[in-house]
């Protein structure tokens, strides 16, 4: 725009000037306040659940710089006819973004807190499953399946996929594929070191445990192992 003078501003910065900039105003200390009692409401009700104090600070400086907006706004448009410039606003602009951030933020900073705590608190309601994941495991020996998936897997237990995975990879620690080939590298290992291993191949074996390439198995066996197959097979034949 040009220098702030009414007498240089063209029809558009005139309206802007007028109409616009008035209405903003008015819209954002409207909108602010009512930001700031919705806020300050949902903070009086999670304050038994442990909420950050520090969400109260910024509350109160938040309420503090909108108390001294609203005097400032109001011997603008009543004494000065909104004729002080936007750069006059530019400190409470400011510092009401940098407030909104910090309260963003902690926000999300919380979020990953409970998150982290939910999770903890239904440990011990999966630790049964982890229970049940490992006796059926290896009572039933679906690893030996090498078209075992996740939905099948689940299925054959009755229970919904979603909860198996979060069950599998927050508490054991394992993908599912891990999880699943963890028993196959261990039914390769027992093949291997019966008194008939020189009859089968390595592939052989690998598929007999549920492998369904050697690619996989490969990859599966130096992951958990730390050696190739080949190399395993040499040093239990030494023993």
């Amino acid at each position: 725009m040009n220098k702030w003078d009414p007498n240089n501003f063209n029809s558009f910065e005139a309206f802007w000037a007028i109409n616009v900039f008035e209405i903003e105003h008015y819209v954002g200390l409207l909108s602010i306040a009512i930001y700031l009692g919705l806020s300050m409401d949902l903070y009086r009700k999670q304050m038994k659940k442990g909420v950050n104090k520090r969400i109260a600070y910024i509350l109160t400086c938040f309420a503090f710089l909108w108390l001294i907006w609203v005097p400032y706004t109001i011997v603008d448009a009543i004494y000065y006819n909104f004729d002080f410039p936007v750069s006059e606003f530019y400190f409470f602009y400011i510092l009401l973004t940098a407030l909104t951030y910090a309260i963003g933020f902690i926000g999300f900073r919380l979020s990953k807190q409970i998150t982290t705590k939910r999770k903890v608190e239904k440990t011990s309601e999966m630790q049964e499953l982890v229970k049940v994941f490992t006796i059926k495991m290896e009572e039933e020996k679906y690893y030996l399946d090498s078209n075992l998936s996740l939905k099948s897997f689940s299925e054959k237990l009755g229970i919904h996929p979603n909860k198996t995975s979060m069950v599998i990879n927050n508490l054991m620690g394992y993908s599912f594929r891990d999880f699943v080939n963890s028993y196959r590298i261990e039914e390769f290992k027992s093949l291997a070191n019966t008194d008939n291993v020189k009859s089968k191949t390595i592939l052989g074996m690998a598929l007999d445990a549920g492998f369904n390439s050697k690619a996989s198995f490969n990859r599966a066996f130096n992951k958990f192992c730390k050696i190739s197959p080949a190399e395993y097979l040499q040093k239990i034949s030494n023993k």
